[in-house]
């Protein structure tokens, strides 16, 4: 599955220590170009199953690469998916890769791609989205650091909409320190602040050079690679220091706690022997019936511990919370205050490193789920929509609620979230077996009418954008949502006027007709409409 790899980090650092926490193995950039090449091969053998197959890998490992990509090596990649998507006839997954399959550069295409291609005709049809982002935050990478956004430097949280843009977080040495996929303009609120932190081109950063053939393996400085390593084991020895400093404490409190144990065993055996006392006094005196199997008194009145002044207490207060491991381990305990969005900065922190250490797929769903009650309940939309996409595209996308819920939140984003609208409205149905009854009606309909409207608004922007600037392209665009939008409204009519339970159909008539410009398109009592319901049913 083709995932973002939003890694989270502790709030409290900003920026993860170590990078690639996930991956097994590094992939170089000369893995990135071998793997290419790979694929390229396969297509002169027309073998279009490995070829699709070395490019769903190449995707998957790229975020475990050490090297700053060139911008050149992204647009190659880009537009061998977009040729693959071509293959299959999927013009929105061509679309996806325009932005940057279409990016100006010096490397030419390969002789077999003459200007009368069809991709590249295809290609230039779609215009270069113009980056876009959010007006109330700014980028905040590490302190004499950057963000590359598909090779280039960025200096605001701005990237192509609707298309996977490739992102590397750069130190002040020029390191990666973390890489990931991000859908359009959507950065991670680890990369994000409120305030301008009037960001200028770090001393690392130069113009890369267009001309660089993205088929050829890199020469990397031998300096470079001694840098590079050097740093990789500063890093692990700071990881090391961090989990032996983590295991101290662990390894103090526990023994704070048996010590505190082994001093309630003695005053619970002194306060027993001191009973026991008592009651043998009392029989003496016949104050008391002996009774054989008596109950004898609940555990609690045994002993009286104050607990606030206990050393195992006193220990754990003395520690640094957010160096222990020990804080976010009870997610039912937590689960309450999340839903109530009162869960603190540092037990978030926690169960973010949690959650980027856990190795079962259940620990994950559980502590990410968590982290997306409380994002909702404080209103914190940026951290909600970060956490919710990680879920559905890194841990779980099966569940038919979460799809349903963040496609209702993209639809109320405006026509710029329209291809994201209708992807997880798609999704969501795909998985509409998970509800029963009235239910699975109800959202089923809202579904459909939630992808029609998504079409229709995109469609009616790119019709403004194509009155203010008559171009061909534009043009083009317009009529591929305004084809889009009737043939969602129609199956939106189609359900309307065919499920078990009578729906208004009458605002999904008025877009498909408003789309299709004939009534008979839109006509569900059509002899070849009636029958493709049958077989539906």
């Amino acid at each position: 599955m083709r995932g973002i790899a939003l890694i989270s980090l502790s709030l409290s650092l900003a920026l993860p220590v170590t990078a690639h926490a996930d991956c097994e193995a590094d992939f170089s950039v000369n893995d990135f170009i071998g793997a290419m090449n790979k694929a390229d091969n396969a297509l002169e053998e027309f073998d279009l199953d490995l070829y699709r197959n070395v490019l769903d890998l190449t995707y998957g490992k790229l975020p475990c690469t050490p090297d700053r990509l060139h911008p050149n090596h992204l647009i190659r990649f880009a537009r061998m998916n977009a040729l693959a998507a071509f293959f299959d006839q999927d013009e929105f997954t061509v679309e996806r890769w325009s932005s940057i399959a279409g990016a100006t550069t010096d490397f030419p295409w390969p002789e077999s791609f003459d200007e009368d291609h069809p991709l590249r005709a295809t290609l230039a049809d779609y215009p270069p989205g113009e980056p876009t982002g959010p007006d109330d935050a700014h980028l905040y990478p590490p302190r004499n650091g950057g963000v590359l956004v598909n090779g280039w430097l960025a200096l605001k949280p701005k990237a192509p909409p609707d298309t996977p843009n490739f992102v590397q977080v750069i130190d002040s040495d020029g390191l990666v320190v973390d890489s990931f996929w991000m859908e359009g303009p959507n950065f991670p609120e680890k990369l994000l602040r409120g305030d301008d932190g009037n960001l200028k081109e770090p001393s690392w950063w130069s113009a890369p050079d267009m001309s660089l053939n993205p088929a050829v393996d890199v020469k990397i400085d031998p300096a470079e690679i001694a840098r590079r390593e050097k740093a990789a084991k500063e890093r692990q020895a700071e990881k090391e220091r961090e989990e032996a400093r983590l295991r101290a404490l662990q390894e103090s409190a526990a023994k704070a706690a048996e010590k505190q144990r082994k001093r309630q065993e003695r005053i619970a055996k002194r306060e027993a022997r001191k009973a026991e006392r008592r009651r043998r006094r009392a029989e003496r005196r016949g104050e008391i019936e002996i009774t054989e199997g008596a109950p004898l008194p609940p555990p609690e009145t045994w002993v009286s511990i104050d607990v606030d002044k206990t050393e195992a207490f006193t220990g754990l207060l003395a520690l640094e919370t957010e160096e222990l491991d020990i804080e976010c381990n009870d997610l039912l305990s937590l689960e309450p205050k999340a839903l109530l969005g009162r869960l603190t900065e540092v037990e978030v922190a926690c169960l973010e490193r949690s959650l980027r250490h856990a190795r079962r797929q259940v620990e994950r769903d559980k502590i990410s789920r968590v982290l997306v009650a409380d994002a909702w309940a404080k209103g914190k939309m940026h951290r909600w929509e970060a956490a919710m996409r990680r879920h559905l595209n890194d841990i779980d996308r099966s569940d038919a609620d979460l799809c349903y819920i963040f496609a209702r939140f993209l639809a109320e984003q405006g026509p710029d979230r329209a291809s994201e609208t209708i992807r997880w409205s798609e999704i969501a149905l795909a998985n509409k077996e998970r509800w029963a009854g009235d239910l699975r009606t109800e959202r089923v309909y809202a579904l459909l009418r939630l992808r029609a409207i998504a079409a229709q608004k995109r469609w009616y922007q790119a019709e403004r954008h194509f009155l203010d600037d008559p171009t061909k392209s534009r043009q083009a665009l317009a009529g591929r949502w305004r084809s889009r939008t009737k043939t969602l409204a129609r199956e939106w009519l189609d359900y309307a006027n065919h499920s078990e339970v009578n729906m208004d159909g009458s605002l999904a008539f008025q877009i498909c007709f408003s789309a299709a410009g004939t009534q008979d398109f839109c006509d569900y009592r059509r002899p070849d409409v009636a029958a493709l319901n049958e077989d539906d049913e």
